[in-house]
């Protein structure tokens, strides 16, 4: 009960201070500070505060409209935190959902894959989920800008 009350807390946090940017098709959010900064350390506790993100914001943010024939999307929501003892960043991808029990496979793998190469940084995984990295806290700017460049069409 008390890591719901902290997920909770933590994403409550999020969205008072509207801590949640937009980045090139993607909603971007960077832990570096509060009290339970290490507990979002761990993938899978990230992973459960980034899908708590999606299910409660799925009614405040409205999708973004792609194509020529309007098709409603959800935008994808990134979440790094900080580890401040290993000076490193625990990076999860989740896609969003426009309706509630509407499911949809994660396919962020190339996409991050792609970035991470692109960056020529130093990243581990940590899990067997590819849209999970951890990297030094000095490439996550250049991370995230890779990210939003997307993959190149020559890698397929």
């Amino acid at each position: 009960m008390a890591l719901h009350r902290s997920i909770i807390r933590q994403g409550t946090t999020i969205i008072d201070k509207q801590d949640i940017k937009s980045m090139q098709g993607y909603r971007v959010v960077i832990l570096s500070q509060g009290p339970d900064l290490s507990l979002f350390t761990h993938p899978s506790v990230l992973s459960r505060l980034a899908f708590w993100l999606v299910d409660v914001l799925r009614d405040r943010i409205p999708g973004t409209t792609s194509g020529l024939r309007g098709k409603k999307k959800s935008l994808p929501f990134v979440v790094a935190c900080l580890n401040e003892t290993t000076d490193t960043y625990m990076v999860v991808g989740v896609t969003g959902a426009l309706d509630f029990g509407d499911v949809r496979k994660n396919e962020f793998n190339r996409t991050f894959l792609a970035a991470r190469d692109k960056c020529h940084t130093e990243t581990k995984y940590a899990s067997f989920d590819m849209t999970v990295l951890e990297l030094p806290q000095k490439d996550l700017k250049i991370f995230l800008d890779a990210l939003c460049e997307g993959p190149d069409d020559d890698d397929t």
